[in-house]
């Protein structure tokens, strides 16, 4: 009863038997709002509920099924669903199902995802040189003058290809290996340069 995360039981029918507090005051609801009534009635997803209804009295269990509910004002809670059939004989009794909201982290990964895709537009329009790695330095992205200027278009989030997109990145006259260019430096030590000079060597040896 006492847990902060949301647990409830539904029957056969799709009809939730019983309740805790974190469960429906998640949304919202009152007990006497939440309890009797069909557990469909709270997801936005029609073919979501459908699928985890059939999928329980399969006898499959579920683990992080990401669906979202419908609050009592109207909003949307992205959770995370956790359930299985209690079986009695073989008789279905009730599912045991824990809901954990996920909204704001969800809200987060979807802000981030958007700022991410509006930096890509950016850095496509731009007259530079530009590209991404990321903490393990595989390439990310890069627009089309970075790869002119490399002379070749390397793989994105390949394990062979990190921190410069170039065959070869030299500096002051001698190769300077991937792990301890500029880009690698501003990666792990969070370091930021301006106006070097490097010279870029494509497989053709140009």
């Amino acid at each position: 009863e006492n847990t902060s995360i949301g647990l409830h039981w539904v029957g056969p029918d799709g009809i939730i038997q019983w309740a805790n507090k974190a469960d429906f005051e998640m949304l919202g609801f009152r007990a006497e709002e939440y309890i009797g009534r069909h557990i469909a009635d709270f997801h936005a997803d029609q073919p979501v509920i459908d699928d985890i209804l059939t999928r329980l009295k399969a006898d499959e269990r579920l683990r992080d099924y990401e669906a979202r509910l419908r609050c009592k004002d109207g909003t949307i809670k992205t959770v995370l669903i956790d359930s299985s059939v209690l079986w009695e004989n073989g008789k279905f009794i009730h599912t045991q199902c824990f809901t954990r909201n996920i909204t704001e982290k969800k809200n987060a990964e979807e802000a981030l995802a958007a700022s991410e895709e509006r930096f890509r537009r950016l850095v496509s329009l731009m007259p530079a040189a530009g590209y991404a790695c990321d903490e393990e330095g595989r390439i990310t992205f890069y627009n089309r003058r970075a790869a002119e200027l490399w002379g070749r278009e390397p793989k994105v989030n390949e394990d062979q290809q990190r921190f410069c997109g170039a065959h070869r990145c030299w500096f002051n006259g001698e190769v300077v290996p991937p792990e301890k260019t500029p880009m690698a430096v501003a990666v792990r030590e969070g370091e930021s340069f301006r106006d070097l000079e490097p010279q870029f060597e494509s497989p053709e040896g140009i």
